[in-house]
C-alpha cells in the first residue's frame, strides 16, 4: 500500500542517516532508553486507575440506597361542627384571657409560658421576653417539646394581639386546641390596641425582645 512504502522509505533514509553519523546514532539511542521509564509509569498510572475504578464501582457507583417502603397515611377522623361547637361551648373565653396589664403579675414565675403564634420572621423582628416560638401550626409533638409539663401557664399571642389586622385572632381559634391537647392554664392576650387612649407601642414594652 502507498502509506507503507512511504513510511518505509523514511525509516530507511533514518537508519542510513544515522549510520553515518554515529554521534547522532548514541543520541538516538539514549533518548529510546529515556522514554521507557516514562510509558511504564503511565502504564501504571492507568492500571492503578483502572483498579480503583473497579474496585469502587460494585461498591459506590452502582449502589442504590434501598427504596424505604411507603409508610401508611394515618386515617384522620374529620370533626364535625356539632362536636366542635361542644367542644367551644364550655370555654369561658374571658376566663382565659389576659390585659397587657395582667401579664405584670407573670413575668419571672415559674412555669409560665409564653407562646408566639406569629411567623418565624415577625417573631425573630421583636417578642415577649423568654417567649417560644410554635408558630400557625398547632404541632402536637413540637408543643410537647417546648412545653412538657401540661400543668403549666401558657400565654398565647399573635399578630392580632399586637396591632390592628383584619386576620382572625389565631388565639382564639388555637385556644380550643390547647385544651383539647391537655393544657388547661392557657391565656390568650386580648388586643392591646383595643383600649381608650393612643394604641401601646409594643417595641417599647419593657418586657420586649427586639432584633440584635
Amino acid at each position: 500500500m502507498p502509506g507503507k512504502k512511504i513510511l518505509h522509505n523514511a525509516r530507511s533514509e533514518r537508519n542510513r542517516y544515522l549510520r553515518t553519523n554515529p554521534q547522532e546514532k548514541k543520541m538516538s539511542k539514549r533518548m529510546q532508553e529515556n522514554t521507557k521509564p516514562v510509558s511504564a509509569i503511565r502504564s501504571a498510572s492507568t492500571w492503578l486507575l483502572m483498579a480503583a475504578l473497579t474496585f469502587i464501582s460494585p461498591f459506590t457507583c452502582s449502589a442504590e440506597p434501598k427504596a424505604e417502603k411507603p409508610k401508611e397515611t394515618e386515617k384522620i377522623s374529620p370533626i364535625s361542627f356539632d362536636l366542635l361547637k361542644r367542644c367551644t361551648a364550655n370555654i369561658d373565653l374571658k376566663m382565659h384571657s389576659l390585659t397587657l396589664e395582667d401579664l405584670e403579675k407573670y413575668w419571672g414565675k415559674k412555669d409560665v409560658y409564653f407562646v408566639d403564634l406569629r411567623s418565624e420572621s415577625d417573631y425573630k423582628q421583636g417578642h415577649f421576653e423568654g417567649a417560644v416560638h410554635l408558630g400557625a401550626d398547632i404541632d402536637e409533638k413540637k408543643l410537647e417539646r417546648l412545653i412538657p409539663n401540661k400543668n403549666a401557664t401558657l400565654i398565647t399571642y399573635c399578630n392580632n394581639s399586637l396591632y390592628p389586622t383584619r386576620m382572625i385572632a389565631l388565639t382564639y381559634s388555637c385556644l380550643p386546641q390547647f385544651i383539647s391537647l391537655g393544657y388547661k392554664n392557657v391565656y390568650t392576650l386580648e388586643p392591646i390596641w383595643r383600649g381608650k387612649g393612643n394604641m401601646p407601642d409594643i417595641s417599647k414594652y419593657k418586657h420586649w425582645v427586639k432584633q440584635q
